[in-house]
């Protein structure tokens, strides 16, 4: 996992924390005011920690995310990997150095152009995506420093907080008194000491001594680390310190019922004298976020004054409400099971009408579900594919394709299912199509669609293969494709995409034209008014170890000159960019 798609991650677990926080802490309001014990609701902040940080979840029928689709929404909105992948293409200059390009789309194969270059450089163009990865790029290297000095204050302060308590004076066990603190506290990991202020004496230092012991006992000191060491790695969303502080108070209103359960309900009037006591005594002093100690002593000391015994039935139906906020805010949209033909795996199928697969692309989002595949875009609905497309369809759009991952030789009706095949759909004419691959019907266990390219992992059997992408019979002019094209209508080509890049000056444009294992356009190079034949192909040779790259070793062909060379991320496009409409490149 790179360190863009773990940024984009955290920043889902961060809404799903959220909105499971948000209905935590409704459920933490009821039990203030039924007679049930807090430490339901201390379990259910410690699943709402659980959920800002683990990649699984259960799945249930009864998940918020399943309003609206709203799970597959949260992972596409942040799925940057995604992102880079499909917006960003290295040009490799001569002179050694990579520019981002932009996907620009020349008219004479479509009717618009998509997108433009809005700024350039000595060496290329910068597109306007690239102004949106650098504000990722920027806030993620903003996220990981914010971690660090957050990680860094914890560390300091607890060192400094150690060396005031060094002259502390052991009173009995792990007690110790001293005059460095404003409130007494629990410093320690592995070895907790209770640190008490001079001025505690009397049945005020007995109950205050027991308070600080249940919070060892029940290891409230890791917990209180723990959840700010979570808290840090979201720092970002003011809604994650409500909960931490929030977090913080449960944990002193829990320790506090355990308090009184040892000491009987008559004498919680006297522990709350002991709070409001130290309360008033407590002068402000920056403290450790990762030591123990004791707040918000005055909504302690009106619950503790409230405080009743807990009843079971009381108790019973708040763990059933908690079991239930579970369900609601903790899972996702769950899937029936779907045996496919290859024996022993198993993988998840929808249950009807279920979304379980989305991807946005612009303004304009595509759903696979069981009966197809369907476009959605203006608030209108189209169904673009019909039938079962697939179980996980691994869905890309790339130049006015849609591919998916699907059972070349299903049927309507089967029962099992083999992920053997690359399908495209036509955005425009709806036309569908088979990728054509070295592997035919091979299970595919993943594939990546990106920059004129395909690459394909196997599982039954184990192998990898890289393929230009391209669409056999794709017309460029006249209704004929780029390989069938006469010499007049050659030329004909050439000159209107010269005068299109001319006439379009800093503009970046993709002149391919994709056919079967090589690349092809025609320009006007020279200035001749005749346009030179351009071809792209994989250079002759073997380059199977370089499966996932296959254009790593090129051939390049202008006119008569030819050269092969070896580029990191060539791809399989073909650029042209004019600086003064007078001269390209």
């Amino acid at each position: 996992m790179t360190l863009v798609d773990l940024f984009g991650r955290i920043l889902c677990f961060s809404i799903y924390g959220s909105i499971a926080g948000a209905g935590v802490w409704l459920i933490g309001l009821l039990i203030d005011h039924v007679r049930a014990p807090k430490g339901i609701s201390l379990i259910l902040w410690g699943l709402v920690a659980l959920r800002l940080v683990v990649p699984f979840s259960a799945e249930s029928s009864v998940s918020v995310y399943g309003i609206g689709n709203l799970n597959a929404r949260i992972e596409g909105a942040f799925d940057f990997e995604k992102f880079y992948r499909e917006n960003t293409t290295e040009v490799i200059w001569e002179n050694g150095e990579d520019q981002s390009a932009d996907l620009a789309k020349s008219p004479v194969r479509y009717a618009d152009v998509k997108r433009t270059a809005h700024d350039k450089t000595d060496h290329g163009v910068l597109r306007d995506s690239t102004v949106r990865e650098l504000l990722l790029f920027g806030c993620m290297v903003l996220w990981i420093a914010g971690v660090m000095l957050l990680w860094l204050w914890g560390i300091i302060s607890y060192i400094s907080l150690k060396r005031r308590l060094r002259f502390a004076i052991k009173c009995d066990g792990s007690i110790y008194e001293t005059d460095e603190i404003d409130s007494p506290c629990v410093v320690g990991i592995f070895l907790p000491r209770i640190y008490l202020t001079v001025d505690i004496s009397g049945k005020q230092r007995e109950y205050i001594i027991l308070h600080e012991k249940m919070h060892i006992r029940y290891l409230d000191h890791i917990w209180k680390i723990i959840s700010y060491l979570v808290v840090s790695v979201h720092w970002f969303n003011p809604f994650c310190w409500l909960m931490w502080k929030h977090f913080q108070g449960e944990l002193e209103k829990a320790c506090d019922e355990r308090v009184l359960k040892r000491i009987g309900v008559k004498n919680k009037e006297d522990y709350g004298e002991s709070l409001l006591k130290m309360a008033r005594d407590k002068s402000w002093r920056l403290s450790t976020p990762i030591a123990f100690g004791e707040e918000d002593t005055g909504n302690r000391i009106r619950r503790i004054l409230r405080y009743r015994k807990p009843l079971i039935t009381v108790s019973v139906l708040v763990i059933i409400l908690g079991v239930l906020a579970y369900g609601i805010f903790f899972t996702i949209p769950g899937k029936r099971m779907l045996v496919l033909k290859n024996p022993g795996s198993t993988q998840t199928a929808p249950e009807p009408e279920d979304i379980y697969e989305e991807i946005f692309d612009s303004e304009t989002i595509y759903q696979a579900r069981d009966n197809g595949i369907y476009r959605i875009s203006g608030g209108e609905e189209e169904q673009i594919y019909k039938g079962f497309p697939g179980i996980r369809t691994q869905m890309s759009v790339f130049e006015g394709k849609l591919y998916f991952l699907t059972d070349k030789l299903y049927e309507e009706g089967a029962l099992d299912w083999a992920d053997n095949t690359i399908r495209w759909i036509d955005l425009e004419t709806l036309e569908t199509g088979d990728l054509v691959l070295g592997r035919e019907y091979s299970l595919i266990e993943d594939y990546r669609v990106y920059d004129g390219m395909v690459t394909v992992s196997y599982i039954a059997p184990e192998a990898a293969e890289g393929r230009m992408l391209y669409h056999q019979g794709e017309v460029v002019i006249n209704d004929k494709p780029i390989t069938e094209l006469s010499e007049q209508e050659a030329q004909q080509f050439g000159m209107e995409m010269t005068d299109f890049i001319l006439q379009n000056k800093g503009r970046l444009v993709n002149v391919s034209n994709r056919a079967e294992n090589q690349n092809i356009t025609y320009l006007d190079m020279d200035g001749d008014k005749t346009a030179e034949k351009i071809v792209l192909a994989p250079a002759p040779g073997d380059h199977e170890a370089e499966a996932d790259w296959v254009l790593k070793y090129y051939s390049l062909q202008i006119g008569d000159a030819y050269r092969e060379g070896f580029a990191y991320n060539l791809a399989n496009t073909l650029w042209a960019w004019s600086p003064d409409g007078k001269e390209f490149f």
